[in-house]
């Protein structure tokens, strides 16, 4: 019998071999770092740290020679159903857009210019229709474009008002609330003095749950299985803190991951409050999304040297999203963290893993969360209500 062991499987050992002897030397040098320092450097050695920096390092290897796991589209069925993706005319979002539409859900792709939105969506058809032809038993899902500008609670009750008069007697199944700024494009003050990243990533998605709700409710429970609303949080959570009317008015460096940490916040209230709308939060990894679109051209030229090799795709940033958009074991989050990160956690811990690894689909962790979290919840649910309709014309029932 012909071995079926050639040229590429010996390859392929050697290097995954040879990987394996760089990690150790890498591990070893930042142990021996650890007794030497003993102690002056806490943050770096400590021994998370210790495993992480290697862990890391380690993963640019495998990523440059091949050996990290490729994304896989997953298979659901979403024929029916109607998902609004907040900014998902690119990045993150747009393939958020074309994982739902490919298992059959009409996508409302809510933007903020509609002009690149509706371009967004002509490549989208036409990636949609590509699959469908690779894959005779593919679903054929639909796309609309509304105009949605989160830094602007006038956009978004717009908006709400639109679907809302559209969708009245249907409901809506799922709610992505996908877009954001990352915060190193200045520390900018919106029209409705509010500071643009922390509105845009979680003040107006905040507004925009709570006018929606009445739509996700209503197919909640005309269905049996309640609706979903996605936050995208993010290891950054984890240097966030809770003041809002602080996070409101005053720009930090500390905002873009105080944002973050609100909408893990908020997913967990939600759940708290609904019973027919259930909230997950995705953690899309470290992407190289549009997210970086703020940085100068010529600093991200150079780092996109590390970004290519380190982050995921945005296929891959997708994952989490998508899981929690569709999986229907997470029908129930009570008996799960209601967290989703796209990594292997080593020894099962969070922190500092979560910033990176090698893909491994949609997997629950346990995010860093006040002691008190749920009285800190509730005063950021009713402190941010009171921001909103004290800034703008909108009034909650």
């Amino acid at each position: 019998t012909q071995s079926t062991w050639g040229i590429d499987s010996t390859r392929t050992l050697v290097m995954w071999l040879f990987a394996l002897f760089v990690f150790a030397v890498i591990f070893l040098g930042f142990y021996t770092l650890n007794l030497l320092c003993k102690g002056p450097l806490p943050h770096w050695t400590s021994s998370s740290m210790l495993l992480a920096i290697p862990f890391f390092i380690f993963l640019s290897f495998l990523r440059l020679v091949g050996l990290l796991p490729t994304h896989k589209t997953e298979t659901y069925d979403m024929r029916g159903k109607v998902c609004i993706v907040t900014g998902s005319n690119t990045g993150i979002g747009k393939e958020t857009a074309l994982g739902l539409a490919i298992n059959g859900a009409h996508v409302i792709l809510a933007c903020r210019s509609v002009e690149k939105a509706q371009k967004a969506m002509q490549e989208l058809n036409k990636q949609r229709t590509t699959f469908i032809f690779r894959n005779l038993f593919a679903k054929h899902g639909t796309f609309e474009v509304q105009e949605l500008d989160l830094t602007s609670f006038d956009s978004v009750k717009r908006f709400s008002t639109r679907i809302i008069e559209k969708y009245s007697e249907t409901g809506i199944d799922v709610l992505v609330c996908n877009a954001g700024i990352n915060g190193m494009g200045g520390h900018k003050i919106t029209q409705d003095k509010v500071v643009e990243v922390f509105q845009a990533n979680y003040l107006g998605h905040f507004a925009l749950v709570l006018l929606l709700l009445p739509l996700l409710r209503l197919k909640g429970k005309a269905k049996g299985v309640p609706s979903r609303v996605v936050t995208l949080s993010s290891a950054m959570h984890h240097f966030g803190a809770i003041d809002i009317p602080k996070n409101v008015s005053t720009p930090s460096e500390s905002t873009y991951s105080s944002s973050k940490l609100a909408l893990l916040l908020l997913s967990r209230e939600i759940n708290r409050r609904e019973s027919d709308v259930i909230s997950i939060a995705a953690n899309p990894g470290s992407v190289r999304s549009d997210i970086w679109r703020d940085i100068p051209p010529h600093v991200l030229r150079i780092l996109d040297v590390i970004l290519n090799r380190l982050c995921l795709n945005n296929a891959e940033g997708s994952v989490t999203s998508l899981a929690a958009c569709c999986n229907p074991e997470f029908s129930s989050v009570s008996k799960f963290s209601g967290y989703l990160v796209p990594y292997w956690l080593v020894l099962g811990m969070g922190f500092p893993f979560e910033f990176g690894g090698p893909l491994a689909g949609a997997r629950w962790a346990q995010p860093r969360l006040p002691s008190n979290e749920p009285q800190v919840a509730k005063a950021m649910w009713e402190h941010s209500k009171t921001a909103v309709e004290t800034l703008s014309s909108i009034r909650f029932s």
